[in-house]
This record gives C-alpha cells, structure tokens and sequence, in this order.
C-alpha cells in the first residue's frame, strides 16, 4: 500500500519537510529526495548563492526541473521534502498532485520563527547585517508572517495538512506514518 506512494511534503521553512520527510523515508524504506540538496548540486552552488548571482527567476526555473526530474523517476515509492516556496508554481502543484499524495506540513508562526533563528538563513527570509538582534527578530517575524500569508492558499490544496507544532521530528514521523496507513488504507477500499 504505502510501497507504491509518492509522498511529496510541502510547507514553509524550518516546518520540518526535511528532517521528517528523511525520518518517514527511512521507516517507509523508500527514496528519499530533498529538492533543496538537488538544486545545489546541480548549480554546484548553495541556494542562497543561486539567489545572489542568478536570482529567484533561474533559481525558481531550477526548482521546477528537479521537481519534474524526481516525478519523472520511474522509481514509484518516494518521499521528497520541497522547498518552501516551491508549491508556488502552479505548474509544480499540479505535477505534484498527479503524481502522489501532497502533505503540507504547518507550524505555528512562534514555532517557525524559533526553527528559523536555528537554521541558515534562507534567502527570503535574510535579514539586512548590521541590525541588533531584536530589531533583526522583529523583520524577520513580518517578512516570515507576510511570505506565510501569501502562501496559505496554495499550502491548503494539498491533499493532507498535517501540524508538526509542538512536536518533535520522530512523534511527527510516527503520526504522519499512521495517518498515511489510514488514508491509504481508506482509499483502497
């Protein structure tokens, strides 16, 4: 059932598509595939560097073209962590939704913002240098709450939301599992 899935996580950054997503890989044993690390390898540069030297347009572009390699596989048991932004595409979102089951992974905003301080800044996310760390929090909590705003909508078409808030990365896992077994198990019906 669960074997034959392609199971593509969405949501914004620091909601947990990765870490999770590489977690329920392993307890699936199926593939696993982070869009984010396929970009840099391809571009042989990191993401923010993408962005700085090439901007949004060719990084955008780039997103597209592993998304589409990755559907393309005629592997049929998946998991693929996406990045952030990368639902956006209308074109990606229906390619995604064609081919598997879309798990949008939503946290509360004070949670993101606490994973977010913890990770390395993401381009549209950075925060000008020379700021006090309060003002810096601050900019970064409207930029954070603006970006989230703006992808609400397309977040919500995905197939299953599934909240990571409060929970850490291996309850999640377990509980994405299991509702994946029942919904599977529903539909096969």
């Amino acid at each position: 059932m669960l074997k034959n899935a392609n199971i593509f996580l969405v949501g914004f950054s620091g909601s947990g598509k990765s870490t999770i997503g590489r977690k329920l890989a392993r307890k699936l044993r199926v593939q696993f595939y982070d869009t984010d690390q396929i970009i840099e390898q391809a571009a042989g540069k990191s993401i923010p560097r993408i962005f700085d030297e090439d901007g949004e347009e060719t990084f955008r572009h780039l997103e597209e073209q592993a998304v589409e390699g990755i559907v393309k596989r005629r592997l049929h048991s998946k998991v693929v962590a996406l990045g952030g932004g990368a639902f956006e595409n209308k074109r990606t979102r229906g390619l995604l939704s064609q081919s598997g089951v879309v798990i949008y992974l939503s946290c509360a905003q004070d949670e993101l913002l606490q994973r977010i301080s913890r990770l390395p800044a993401r381009p549209k996310l950075r925060v000008q240098g020379g700021m006090d760390a309060k003002k810096s929090r601050v900019v970064l909590r409207e930029r954070m709450k603006s970006l989230l705003a703006k992808r609400q909508k397309n977040y919500k078409t995905a197939h299953l939301t599934f909240s990571t808030t409060g929970k850490d990365p291996d309850k999640s896992t377990t509980e994405l599992k299991s509702k994946l077994v029942r919904m599977y198990a529903r539909n096969s019906r």
